[in-house]
Order: structure tokens, then sequence, then C-alpha cells
């Protein structure tokens, strides 16, 4: 396989761990300090924010933030805010 084929998989992997659900087209950072961002469409947003509270509260210290982009946008904007935070 190539190397972009595992780098996929692995991406995969990991969303499924953390949501148990596939989420193509999302970008997630992971910060210093147990920042999480997420950015995401409407409909997946709405799967995270599900899970959110319940993720914070295993993970003392954790934040969770779910930066949701309009649809038909590319998320320009929102991955800005991420690269600033």
């Amino acid at each position: 396989k190539s190397t972009e084929d595992l780098r996929y998989m692995k991406s995969i992997a990991l969303e499924m761990w953390l949501f148990a659900y596939e989420l193509p087209e999302t970008l997630i950072v992971f910060l210093r300090g147990k920042q999480v961002h997420v950015v995401t469409g409407k409909t997946k947003a709405k799967l995270i924010a599900a899970a959110k509270e319940a993720a914070e509260e295993q993970c003392k210290g954790l934040s969770l933030t779910i930066h949701t982009r309009a649809k038909g946008t590319t998320g320009e904007d929102e991955f800005k805010a991420v690269l600033e935070a």
C-alpha cells in the first residue's frame, strides 16, 4: 500500500476510535493543554457535540471546540480560527 493510503487509514482509525464514525472532510487538531478543535459540517458537528460532554467529563481539563463550516464553503475561516487558537 502507498504511504497516502496508510495515512488515510490511520486517520479513519483515529476518527472511529474517538467518535465511532468516519468523518470525511473533517479536520481534527490536537493542541497543548488538552485542547481539541474540530472543523466539520453541520451534520457531523451534531454527532460530535453529542459526545462532547462525555469526553470532557471523562478527561478532566479537556476542551473540545467544534467549528461548524457553512454548507457550500471550504471552511477556510474556521481553519484560520483553529490556527489562531
